[in-house]
């Protein structure tokens, strides 16, 4: 079987963290090819603007539909990562597509929440992509069942729809925690940590809220910068992370952004990892805390709650006080983090990446028969 996998490509992107990993996995039983999408904001609503566009991006477009053209003559299977990254590719598909070759197999990471605070037009647009999406596409992967409820509120039949987890990366490298800290700066302390590139939906604010109330040891580690290109509120959030920074002197660091080489130490360094995030329907950062069997709290949301009930690898916190109370717990509770642990571990099990690609090459085989 010969699969292309159109996607993020050496950028700043969670979708191309995503996609090597699946890649790699697939490719040890199949025939893999990547056509890159290198510039994946140039034209989304969410990130465009004069700054971040050139007229190069025009070529650069043209060059990869005509990838994804020919792609439908060879492969089997081509699979759009997260396809929403402008209006033309799903025109595409819709012209040419339906009667190439290839089978189309979407997966989609994000799926627009009704109320969410975005401008008219931008959800409009995102609604009537997701449409478009699901009406050209074979099969539709999400990575949780509340994801597929959501797919199904949209109209989007239910036999299209896939639901298969986020993956968790390869066994973690370990580390002395304590020589992490002190090459962050942080020796001696209890390192409570946020980890990612910089979004105001992340909730730092719920944990800056209560930090003066937890001992002087206990600091938060804000590992992540700002994407490239990114948003105004990311950068408006950046700035006031800075500045929480010097206020509290010492309770808060604020790295920047994270090299690859560096995420083992800020990993080995956590003592607690927070997610007190707004809204999130999956998250490749709670994969990687899972796969380093680090403690979690998380906010009170449906994706987390769904990993709760079917593994009980994390804690989830409902407001403020209750992340309080259990930030507490865990760093005092050996017998908890013990719990976590072990749990994390069938977690990981059950969705490390061969797994996952073994769900995937399901799905092809699925639309190719």
């Amino acid at each position: 079987m010969k699969v292309a996998i159109v996607t993020d490509w050496k950028c700043d992107s969670g979708i191309y963290v995503y996609s090597i990993n699946l890649a790699e996995y697939l490719s040890k039983r199949i025939e893999v090819g990547i056509i890159p999408i290198n510039k994946p904001h140039a034209f989304d609503p969410i990130y465009f603007s004069t700054q971040n566009f050139s007229p190069s991006h025009i070529i650069w477009l043209l060059r990869t539909l005509h990838a994804i053209a020919s792609a439908r003559k060879y492969f089997d299977v081509i699979n759009f990562q997260e396809p929403f990254w402008t209006f033309a590719p799903l025109i595409y598909f819709l012209l040419l597509f339906k009667k190439g070759r290839a089978k189309i197999v979407s997966t989609i990471h994000e799926v627009y929440v009704e109320g969410e605070k975005k401008p008219v037009l931008l959800r409009v647009h995102r609604n009537i992509m997701l449409r478009l999406i699901a009406m050209c596409s074979d099969k539709v992967i999400v990575h949780t069942e509340h994801s597929r409820k959501l797919l199904e509120r949209k109209g989007i039949a239910p036999e299209k729809i896939v639901v298969i987890p986020h993956g968790c990366p390869r066994r973690p490298q370990l580390l002395d925690k304590e020589l992490c800290k002190s090459k962050l700066g942080l020796k001696g302390k209890r390192v409570l940590t946020i980890f990612g590139f910089i979004n105001p939906t992340k909730g730092y604010k719920k944990i800056l809220k209560i930090l003066p109330l937890l001992n002087d040891e206990i600091v938060l580690l804000v590992a992540g910068g700002l994407p490239t290109p990114h948003s105004k509120e990311q950068w408006k959030c950046f700035q006031e992370l800075k500045q929480k920074e010097k206020e509290t002197k010492g309770k808060v660091k604020v790295t920047g952004y994270i090299k690859d080489y560096e995420i083992p130490v800020v990993l080995n360094a956590t003592d607690i990892m927070l997610l007190p995030y707004d809204r999130v329907l999956q998250s490749g950062v709670l994969n990687i805390a899972i796969a380093y069997r680090l403690p979690t709290i998380t906010s009170d949301l449906p994706y987390f709650r769904e990993i709760k009930e079917k593994y009980d690898c994390i804690e989830i916190a409902k407001d403020e006080l209750e992340f309080m109370e259990k930030i507490k717990a865990l760093l005092l509770d050996e017998t908890l983090r013990r719990r976590l642990t072990v749990n994390c571990e069938k977690y990981w099990r059950e969705n490390n990446w061969e797994k996952i690609a073994e769900k995937y090459i399901e799905v092809f085989k699925r639309v190719t028969d």
